[in-house]
C-alpha cells in the first residue's frame, strides 16, 4: 500500500487488493488499485468519481488521452461558438460606433452608453465577467454550468473586444476615400458595403485573429466554473490529482491553439493588404 504515516486507520481488510478504512465524521472510502490506474470510490456513491489517476511509471493510458480528445473538442467548439457570435454582435456595434463618431448616425445617447458598457467589458477581468454573468446565463439557458453555460460570458467578452478592433479599423480609413465616394453620390449602405468594410478588412481580420487567440484563454477560465474544455481538464485532473504533466499537456495544447489563431488572423490579414 503506502509507506509512512497514513493518517486513517484500517478498520477492515478485505481479500485481494481493496482496502476499507472507517474514518469519524468522514464517510469512508474504499480505495481499489487497479493496474495501471486506481479509482477512488465512495461507500455512499453509485460509481467511481469521473477521473483516474495514471500510475507514474506508466504511459497515460487510453482514458486520458479520450478526456484530451474530447476536452480539445469542447475547447474549440467554445472558441468557435463565441467566436462566432462575438464577431457578429461585435462587428454591427463596431460598424455603429464608428458611424456614430463620423456623424452619420445621429445617436450621441446611445453611442455613448454603447461605448461605456463595451468598454467596461473589455476592461473587467475575464473572470469577473464569468462569475457576474451567472444569473443572466442561468435565466436565458436554465443552467449556469456546463458547457453551453459558458457561451454567454464567453460571446460577452468577445462582442467587446471584437467591437473595439472594428471600431478602431474603420476609424484607420481614409476619411478621403469616404469623402471621394459620398461626391459620386454613393448611398451609406453603399459606402459601408463597398468603401468602409473593404477598406478595414484586414484590421478587422487581424482583430478577429486576437480575439479568438484570447478566448481561447477565456475558455480556460472558463473551466474554474465547470465549463469544460482544457482549462477544466487541467484543474480538476491535473491539479486536483498533482498531475502535472496532465497540467503541462493542457497548458501547451492551449498555447498552440491561441498561437494557431492568430498567427492565421496575421497571416489572412497581409493577403487581404496585398490586395
Amino acid at each position: 500500500m503506502h509507506s509512512g504515516v497514513f493518517p486513517i486507520t484500517p478498520k477492515k481488510l478485505a481479500s485481494g487488493n481493496k482496502v476499507f478504512f472507517g474514518i469519524p465524521a468522514v464517510a469512508a472510502y474504499h480505495f481499489q488499485l487497479l493496474a495501471p490506474s486506481k479509482t477512488i470510490v465512495p461507500f455512499d456513491s453509485a460509481g467511481p468519481y469521473n477521473f483516474r489517476v495514471p500510475s507514474r511509471n506508466q504511459a497515460m493510458p487510453s482514458t486520458t488521452i479520450d478526456l484530451f480528445i474530447t476536452s480539445f473538442g469542447e475547447t474549440l467548439l467554445m472558441t468557435g461558438v463565441s467566436g462566432l457570435l462575438g464577431s457578429l454582435l461585435g462587428g454591427l456595434l463596431g460598424l455603429f460606433l464608428h458611424l456614430a463618431r463620423r456623424g452619420v448616425v445621429s445617436a450621441p445617447t446611445t453611442s455613448r452608453v454603447i461605448g461605456v458598457a463595451v468598454q467596461g467589458l473589455k476592461s473587467t477581468p475575464s473572470i469577473i465577467v464569468l462569475a457576474a454573468s451567472i444569473p443572466l446565463t442561468h435565466f436565458i439557458l436554465g443552467s449556469a454550468t456546463g458547457l453551453g453555460a459558458t457561451l454567454v460570458p464567453l460571446t460577452l467578452i468577445g462582442t467587446a473586444v471584437v467591437a473595439r478592433h472594428v471600431e478602431a479599423a474603420m476609424n484607420e480609413v481614409d476619411r478621403h476615400v469616404v469623402e471621394a465616394a459620398q461626391t459620386m453620390g454613393a448611398s451609406h449602405w453603399q459606402i459601408i458595403s463597398r468603401v468602409l468594410v473593404p477598406e478595414a478588412s484586414a484590421g478587422i481580420v487581424a482583430g478577429i485573429g486576437i480575439t479568438l487567440a484570447s478566448l481561447v484563454g477565456y475558455s480556460a477560465l472558463a473551466g474554474a466554473i465547470g465549463g469544460g474544455g482544457l482549462g477544466d481538464l487541467g484543474i480538476r485532473y491535473g491539479y486536483a490529482n498533482f498531475l502535472p504533466e496532465v497540467m503541462l499537456a493542457s497548458v501547451l495544447m492551449l498555447v498552440v491553439l491561441a498561437e494557431s489563431f492568430h498567427v492565421l488572423g496575421n497571416v489572412l490579414a497581409q493577403r487581404l493588404n496585398q490586395r
